[in-house]
């Protein structure tokens, strides 16, 4: 399976020779170091309890909300929450987006009426609420020297840090595979308390596929951290594949992932990152087949059907209808009309300004779409059996 990387690749076989190096400089991927830099945002993680007894009280400007969407969750906006224990211990917290989020989605306001509402009233509805402390037991999580709030969680909730599953992942990926470099995909990384998505790619972990059509269409194994420390989703280890031509990525969650269960497994960080490990090797081991059935795409034709083949897969998995559209133009561009061409549209489609959860949908419906190609001889249906239609 395990393949020299060139020192010079060609990508898509018409343009300037590539090295790694360039597309380090382009920004394509980025060092592990630099990952770390990006995760170390959010670590060293505090708290602070929402307990009983003690006076909370939130202010927000009248505008605080404008623009809002164009903010990252990771942002601070002008809201405060100022948590006081005592007559003489009282602390006020600059508060990100996703804390405002957070702190209204438990009381139940909608996001929809907390990014138009003045501040006024989206601050008057949190003080009733958690004046006096709230009885779901909350706390809030801060981030860096200027303990600026970031999530507001549950109290049970205990968060998993992003920097050792990554320690973990690079750790197992040098044991199995001494001295092969490890680069991270710049475009599909996401990082926030609520959602984490690192994308570890192995240039020399690399299987050239053929009769694509395209000279040099080269494949490099790795894998995708997926975590949350606010826990709105689940940890999990999955394959992921790099295209190197377009930089197209590809999650191998039906066939090749393995995710940590809260409820059933707990919340002890040492036996989190021990499984970690152990879902890691696993992955990796399990690359191999991943290759195959990428290869496999090629040696199923769909000339003739590609159009109803590409609205069967749109409708068993729901994939958004602002990306049909991209999905549809890279197809009339590639012109490879085979199961090969069609995953390869699906996964370009969540290339360049996608949103992140539209973005992780489309790589994982490449990925299934690989393990799920068998169709009806009679209507020439994907068959449903195994699909996972989760679309967000």
């Amino acid at each position: 399976m395990t393949a020299a990387l060139p020192d010079v690749m060609n990508l898509s076989g018409r343009g300037t020779p590539v090295t790694v190096q360039d597309m380090l400089d382009r920004d394509k991927l980025i060092s592990v170091d630099r990952g770390r830099e990006l995760l170390s945002t959010t670590e060293p993680l505090a708290w602070v309890d929402f307990e009983t007894g003690s006076s909370i009280r939130f202010r927000l400007e009248d505008e605080w909300n404008r623009d809002l969407s164009d903010k990252h969750g990771t942002d601070p906006v002008d809201a405060w929450v100022n948590i006081q224990q005592g007559q003489n211990d009282s602390t006020e917290y600059q508060l990100t987006k996703d804390a405002v989020i957070s702190a209204t989605g438990a009381c139940g306001m909608g996001k929809a009426y907390v990014a138009k509402a003045p501040g006024f009233l989206t601050a008057d509805a949190l003080n009733y609420w958690y004046r006096g402390g709230m009885d779901k037991g909350c706390r809030l999580m801060v981030v860096g020297a200027d303990q600026l709030g970031a999530a507001i969680t549950r109290e049970s909730v205990v968060p998993f840090s992003n920097l050792q599953l990554l320690e973990q992942a690079i750790t197992r990926i040098e044991a199995r595979h001494p001295g092969m470099p490890v680069y991270l995909d710049a475009s599909k990384m996401a990082h926030s308390l609520r959602q984490t998505y690192i994308q570890l790619v192995i240039p020399d972990l690399a299987r050239q596929m053929t009769n694509t059509g395209e000279d040099n269409d080269q494949w490099w194994g790795g894998l995708q951290v997926t975590n949350s420390q606010t826990a709105d989703v689940q940890t999990q280890i999955s394959g992921f594949l790099y295209r190197m031509l377009c930089t197209n990525g590809m999650i191998d969650v039906a066939a090749n992932a393995d995710s940590w269960n809260r409820r059933s497994g707990g919340s002890n960080e040492e036996e989190v990152y021990a499984w970690a490990a152990d879902a890691v090797d696993a992955v990796l081991g399990g690359l191999e087949h991943s290759f195959e059935s990428v290869q496999a795409l090629v040696n199923i034709p769909l000339e003739g059907e590609i159009g109803a083949t590409a609205r069967d897969v749109f409708d068993q998995y729901r994939v958004p209808v602002r990306a049909r559209e991209r999905i549809i133009n890279e197809l009339v561009e590639t012109n490879n009309l085979t199961m090969y061409g069609l995953v390869n549209a699906i996964t370009a489609g969540a290339n360049g300004d996608v949103p992140t959860n539209e973005q992780q949908h489309l790589m994982s419906v490449g990925g299934d779409v690989v393990h799920h190609t068998d169709r009806c001889d009679s209507c020439r249906r994907i068959l449903p059996e195994g699909l996972v239609p989760s679309g967000n």
